[in-house]
């Protein structure tokens, strides 16, 4: 699965609060930490965060499909996918 990480964040927001564990054409797996984010340090300068994963390959799922959740937290699943026997 190839992913997108984008999260639109307002000017003020320092850099330095956001740990990115993972690289340009990184390979993961189920359960990698992709980002972590210093939430106390963040809420001094913003309420929310968008943060939108986007699947760039979907073409070669049958399905994909969200799960739908209030709060997410580490380790929580995302996503679902249908994949066929060739893949």
């Amino acid at each position: 699965m190839k992913l997108l990480l984008r999260m639109n964040l307002a000017d003020n927001i320092p850099k330095n609060i956001f740990t990115m564990h993972i690289g340009k054409d990184q390979k993961i797996r189920k359960g990698d930490l992709l980002l972590e984010i210093d939430l106390k340090e963040y809420r001094k300068y913003a309420e929310n965060i968008d943060i939108a994963l986007i699947i760039t390959n979907s073409e070669d799922y049958l399905g994909i499909l969200p799960v739908f959740s209030d709060k997410t937290d580490f380790g929580d699943l995302l996503i679902t996918t249908i994949v066929s026997e060739s893949i």
